[in-house]
């Protein structure tokens, strides 16, 4: 279970420097919560260690602040494959929030869907659903509401994400019939007065056995794209309109967006010794930085994103056609063939990136130059 997200875009790193003397971590997301120990910092290093061979990275030192890739618009997330929000991204749409009511502010919403994350998106489908009911009505009228049914909320978000994932394996024609019983089985269980037992992880544990068996990888990725923006937490959702009913729009926006403020994450953990480096970062949304800890990525923690193969490569792709570009400066063309290591290495082989080497993304770089000049 997460905390609050503070409007600050640092809060992850902060937590992860205070829990580093912790004997054990816990997961922050799924009950019962599972121990794991954390490793003696003797020994973290190891991890940058593949088959008794040294890995050298070429990156450079800098702060997670001034990594230029929390700085790009709508990057991918890393884990989650989401878009995510740059800190100036964040802060104006929540001044534009403030200044809409009624179907004006559901259709901003609306537009905006893209950066709301699993819990937070089902409390905004309830404020769009509101807010199309009162012209007047703004953020903060919404969730004062007393009478706010939280497990519809719940429920209702479950059902609205696995029936886009029940259409996305219509759309791709799959007749894998055990896939789609999967999941049809899941809607009806949800549909009946008996659900709550749903559980978001060891449903995606499941979809994912079933669509490795199947072997269509495009199928995988799409569904799973899909199926990850399920909600992590009813009790999660409960909280945040007991700290939120007298809070401001503001506020409540901030809260709202935080979730997918681009930051960057630690591939070998800070707290486990792990470098301010860029060849030991990933851009993440502050909602997958702070769930993960300090957890291995090769174990728990993709069971809770399992298209985070996908993502990760989806990441590396746009970031890359903006080191050729030069949007992120001179100090960037080694950072793909870093990243590629890194993942490598930390995920013992799981996340496998096809990455430029910096010859060939200069080789791109001079090529766009020459079409550039020949175009004007």
């Amino acid at each position: 279970m997460f905390n609050s997200v503070s409007s600050s875009i640092h809060t992850s790193n902060l937590n992860k420097n205070t829990n580093a003397k912790s004997a054990f971590v816990t997961s922050p997301i799924q009950k019962p919560f599972v121990k794991t120990q954390t490793v003696n910092p003797s020994l973290a290093h190891m991890n940058y260690f593949l088959g008794g061979q040294a890995v050298s990275f070429k990156g450079h030192n800098c702060s997670t602040s001034n990594f230029r890739v929390v700085r790009l618009n709508d990057v991918p997330c890393g884990c989650c494959g989401m878009p995510m929000l740059t800190y100036k991204q964040n802060q104006q749409l929540c001044l534009e929030a403030t200044q809409k009511s009624g179907s004006d502010l559901a259709e901003f919403l609306q537009n905006n869907k893209k950066y709301f994350r699993g819990n937070e998106s089902a409390i905004a489908n309830y404020i769009i659903s509101e807010a199309q009911k009162d012209e007047m009505t703004d953020v903060s009228s919404i969730i004062s509401h007393a009478d706010v049914d939280t497990h519809e909320i719940f429920n209702n978000e479950n059902k609205r994400v696995l029936n886009n994932v029940k259409a996305s394996l219509l759309s791709n024609h799959c007749r894998n019939n055990e896939i789609n019983a999967y999941v049809d089985n899941t809607i009806a269980q949800l549909n009946s007065e008996d659900n709550v037992n749903f559980k978001r992880n060891n449903f995606l544990s499941g979809l994912n056995s079933l669509l490795n068996s199947n072997g269509d990888k495009e199928l995988k990725h799409q569904v799973l794209d899909r199926a990850v923006k399920l909600p992590v937490s009813e009790t999660q959702i409960e909280r945040f309109f007991e700290k939120y009913s007298n809070a401001s729009t503001t506020k409540i926006m901030q809260r709202l967006l935080n979730p997918a403020t681009a930051t960057a994450e630690h591939i070998q953990p800070h707290s486990l010794k792990g470098a301010n480096n860029t060849a030991n970062y990933l851009g993440e949304c502050e909602e997958c930085n702070s769930k993960r800890g300090n957890y291995d990525l090769n174990n728990y923690w993709m069971t809770n994103y399992p298209n985070m193969p996908e993502s990760a490569q989806k990441n590396i792709d746009y970031v890359t056609d903006k080191i050729v570009k030069g949007e992120l400066g001179d100090k960037y063309d080694d950072y793909p063939v870093d990243l590629q290591k890194a993942l490598d290495n930390q995920t013992k082989g799981q996340i496998k990136l096809k990455v430029l080497t910096p010859e060939e993304i200069e080789a791109k770089r001079q090529e766009t130059k020459k079409e550039e000049e020949q175009a004007a």
